[in-house]
């Protein structure tokens, strides 16, 4: 017999709704600090001055069409979206990142270098919480709220000092 000549069963339609866990909201002394997911996830804000900050081009080779902002500091190891977290690059400069190379020889020469060579310049140029928000300098104690002119003044000042340890 054809699968269309088969007679329809009626399926009994499910009422109940499966249980889902509610999500806790962390509270950080009385203020609720967004998901992990939130924090992680590129605004416009960010993702304008950092291709701002590399003229609109990959920031390896220099090309402008089909780009992909690249989290230097992976949203999986906490990487935040904040715009020094974040760099513009072509696709295959974005696979290097992730390790997906064209063939098995560069994938087990470069395995890591690429990605690890971003932290590293990233840390130099903007010091080493470029990849923290607010929230986690906050709960660290090193700004005394979680405003975003805390954070600007904070993240300012360790950019000078990184300038000054290259000696700019």
């Amino acid at each position: 017999m054809r699968l269309d000549q088969q007679p329809v069963r009626a399926v009994p339609k499910v009422t109940r709704k499966p249980n889902r866990k509610k999500k806790k909201v962390e509270l950080y002394k009385g203020v609720k600090v967004p998901s992990r997911k939130a924090r992680g996830q590129i605004d416009k804000k960010n993702y304008d001055k950092a291709m701002e900050k590399y003229e609109y081009q990959c920031a390896e080779c220099g090309i402008s069409v089909g780009l992909e902002m690249h989290h230097i500091v992976f949203r999986s190891d906490s990487g935040r979206k904040g715009w020094r977290n974040l760099v513009p690059l072509c696709k295959l400069h974005h696979d290097f990142c992730h390790e997906k190379f064209p063939n098995k020889e560069l994938r087990e020469t470069y395995s890591g270098w690429y990605a690890d060579m971003w932290r590293e310049k990233h840390e130099m140029l903007y010091g080493p919480f470029f990849a923290a928000d607010k929230y986690d300098l906050w709960k660290a104690g090193l700004i005394p709220n979680c405003t975003d002119q805390a954070f600007d003044s904070f993240m300012d000042w360790e950019e000078v000092k990184a300038c000054d340890s290259l000696g700019r």
